[in-house]
């Protein structure tokens, strides 16, 4: 790269990256975003839908700015569907993948973006005087400097070099949520498993839902585009008892019949230490190798899914959990559930605790209302020029894993550049911003604070 000095450089570049990259540059910022693979959006162009863009008591719409902004655009050239209103997770859209890398890396050349992949940070250090940012790529190493970083990586790689505090995993043990490998299979027949659905509903999620739910459930998913599943528990127990070495007790995945694919994250990975090479080697090789345990399920017990065949894995593991950043506040499952009225609040959220324990092979979950993520969630203590949004904020095991999904983690992604765009222009350093006038430009971008 020809130029070295930006205003603002993001680091990982999945969308909450390119939302912070987006926003800092809508804000008048020269920006770098640097990633480690090929392209923009990380995890999420495997073909994730995007869960959470509502809560589920009266469907209200909690995330909107950037996030919003993706969807529409995909939209506009067939590469989402609708939101479909889902009783657990509130709402769901499916993406094709590949259209979302191209979408974003339009909306990043539109704002001059500087992009740099196939890259990775090796140190990050901040000072009076500003950021350097050391970057390797084959064989050649980089240095750019910044007024300010943005972390939003998965493991807090730049706070980690600038000396935030980090906790790994939950309090006491430190275990971390298992991790999964995005798979996607075609060739289901979604009448078969929807015949199946309506003779059973109650194997179509893992959660006590009334029968008047459920009824509701079947009838929508006659003509939704997708459904999300934790399903066939009885199935899969049978399975099991055969011998068959699957490691969870539903399908975890969404039936994405306007794709016609079944994308499933239903691989268990435990305790992924990113921190380490080989041991995050092992991990990735791990996850992607039960694919053949979840095929022979498919083929040999699912409804629908005997001539089931593996279109496309994600780039990488899917990883949950891993470090989080000790903040001005450490955001507490507390605070979801009993919501907290914070006068720096940047987003806001309803998705619920969604825990893929580290404990055992099921899910631990809890429904919060409609809750807010403060401003000082995103500011790491013992550094003066650095904001994390995405899995690395300053919450806890449990608040994060509600705050983790696409839309609440691109949304604080949103706040991060924003915030970051102006303290430079007010000249200010990010603790110095006024909350207020943060809030009010979120606003004016059609970001709800609820």
């Amino acid at each position: 790269m020809k130029e070295s000095n930006f205003d603002v450089i993001v680091i990982g570049g999945g969308t909450t990256g390119c939302c912070a990259a987006i926003a800092a540059a809508r804000g008048g910022c020269r920006v770098l975003l640097i990633e480690k693979l090929p392209f923009p959006g990380g995890n999420m162009t495997g073909g994730l839908p995007w869960l959470g863009f509502h809560e589920k008591a009266g469907h209200r719409q909690v995330i909107g700015g950037l996030p919003m902004e993706i969807i529409q655009r995909l939209r506009s050239c067939g590469g989402a569907t609708d939101f479909v209103f889902d009783p657990v997770c509130g709402s769901a859209v499916g993406v094709n993948g590949t259209m979302l890398k191209m979408v974003l890396e339009r909306m990043l050349l539109e704002e001059n973006v500087s992009m740099l992949f196939h890259s990775t940070v090796i140190g990050c250090a901040g000072d009076a005087g500003g950021c350097t940012v050391t970057a390797a790529e084959k064989g050649k190493v980089e240095e750019f400097t910044a007024k300010f970083v943005i972390d939003c990586t998965d493991s807090a790689d730049a706070a980690k070099y600038m000396g935030a505090g980090l906790i790994t995993g939950r309090e006491g043990d430190h275990q971390r949520q298992v991790s999964s490998y995005v798979v996607n299979f075609n060739r289901i027949d979604f009448a078969e498993m929807l015949d199946y659905f309506k003779k059973r509903p109650d194997q179509i999620r893992p959660f006590k839902l009334s029968p008047e739910v459920l009824d509701g459930l079947v009838k929508q998913m006659e003509t939704a585009p997708l459904w999300v599943l934790g399903a066939f528990e009885e199935i899969i127990a049978g399975a099991q008892r055969d011998g068959l070495p699957y490691s969870r007790k539903q399908l975890i995945g969404v039936a994405q019949p306007a794709f016609d694919q079944l994308m499933l994250v239903s691989s268990r990975v435990e305790n992924a230490d990113l921190s380490d090479a080989g041991e995050h080697t092992a991990a990735e090789i791990d996850g992607l190798q039960q694919t053949w345990v979840i095929l022979d399920l498919l083929r040999g017990y699912i409804p629908g899914c005997r001539n089931a065949q593996i279109v496309s894995a994600g780039a990488q593991l899917g990883i949950r959990e891993s470090n989080h950043c000790i903040g001005e506040y450490m955001l507490t499952a507390e605070d979801l559930l009993k919501p907290a009225a914070f006068d720096d609040a940047v987003c806001c959220g309803a998705y619920h605790i969604d825990i893929h324990s580290p404990d055992h092979n099921g899910l631990e979950t809890k429904q919060p209302p409609v809750y807010r993520i403060p401003y000082r969630s995103l500011l790491p203590k013992n550094t003066s020029r650095l904001l994390v949004a995405g899995r690395c904020i300053s919450a806890t095991h449990e608040a994060m894993a509600s705050t983790r999904v696409a839309p609440i983690s691109a949304a604080q992604g949103e706040a991060a550049g924003t915030a970051a765009g102006l303290a430079v222009r007010k000249g200010t350093g990010l603790r110095e911003i006024d909350a207020a006038e943060l809030r009010e430009l979120l606003r004016r971008d059609h970001v709800i604070l609820c």
